[in-house]
């Protein structure tokens, strides 16, 4: 009984590797390749315009500023507490 399923698998596995070269792929181009790549090029360069560049360089400096406020503002809580916390002698 095992030999048939063996056979089955053999058979189903030859079927679909032969109905998988039979497949017509549909490959782009090399226009179309060329044309897709243009496309995407120029909306880069749409969306990352000199404005909008300097725009978001702006942006990430002001968020980098206020990134490094905040963390100075915790280190001098930290030590802070860690100057004035009680010392245990042993």
């Amino acid at each position: 009984m095992a030999k048939l399923g063996l056979i089955f698998i053999a058979v189903f596995c030859f079927v679909q590797i032969v109905m998988c070269g039979r497949i017509q792929r549909d490959t782009p181009t090399e226009d179309q390749a060329k044309s897709t790549v243009d496309q995407f090029q120029d909306q880069l360069k749409n969306f990352f315009s000199e404005k909008t560049w300097n725009e978001f360089v702006d942006s990430a400096s002001k968020f980098g500023a206020e990134i490094a406020k905040s963390g100075q503002e915790l280190l001098n809580k930290v030590q802070d507490k860690a100057a004035t916390a009680p010392t245990t002698a042993s």
